[in-house]
Order: structure tokens, then C-alpha cells, then sequence
């Protein structure tokens, strides 16, 4: 699933503290901080994690079909954007839409 069309993360107010003044977060990898030394240290916790599979497992069908219409349409709109209505990417997601939808 596409759950960067749907979801936000981090969630907001959700602040990384590095240890240190050196260590710095990494802007591009929420929840990562490095040392000048190149150490790397994940400081995410279970709440913290982005979706991922097992979390989205432990939902309902009905639920994880809403999630998904909704992130395609989502995807729909950002595709009609940077390529037009008339594009295959665009005819793709709407057959992609039918089939979930149905």
C-alpha cells in the first residue's frame, strides 16, 4: 500500500532528541541522528515507527480498504498534476481504484 499518500510521518509533534550537541537528525531519514564521526543512531520507538506491514495487518478489511481508496485517490491527484488526466499512469490508478472499490 501506499501509505506516504495517506499517512503522515512522522506524526505531528513527534520531536527526535540527538544526544548531544554534535549529534544531528538527519533530514531526509526522520528518527536518524549522526556524530561528525559518521556514528548513526535510530531514535525511534514502537509509537514512532512509520506504518509498516505488521502494523497494518492488525487492521480490519473494511478499514485498510478506506486507507487504501483514499491514499489512491491521493496518488490520483498528485499523478494529474505532474502528468495530465489523458496520462497511462492516470488510467492505471483508475483501474487500480475500480478493482479495489469493487
Amino acid at each position: 500500500m501506499r501509505w506516504w499518500y495517506f499517512f503522515e510521518y512522522p506524526e505531528e509533534g513527534v520531536v527526535f532528541q540527538p544526544e548531544g550537541e554534535e549529534e544531528k537528525l538527519l533530514t531526509h531519514y526522520p528518527g536518524y541522528s549522526a556524530t561528525p564521526k559518521g556514528r548513526v543512531r535510530d531514535l525511534r520507538t514502537d509509537w514512532t515507527m512509520p506504518p509498516s506491514f505488521q502494523k497494518l495487518s492488525k487492521l480490519g478489511m473494511t478499514e485498510l480498504r478506506q486507507i487504501a481508496v483514499e491514499a489512491i485517490k491521493k496518488q490520483r491527484v498528485i499523478a494529474v498534476q505532474e502528468e495530465g488526466e489523458d496520462s497511462d499512469l492516470v488510467s492505471s490508478i483508475d483501474k487500480e481504484l475500480e478493482e479495489i472499490k469493487a
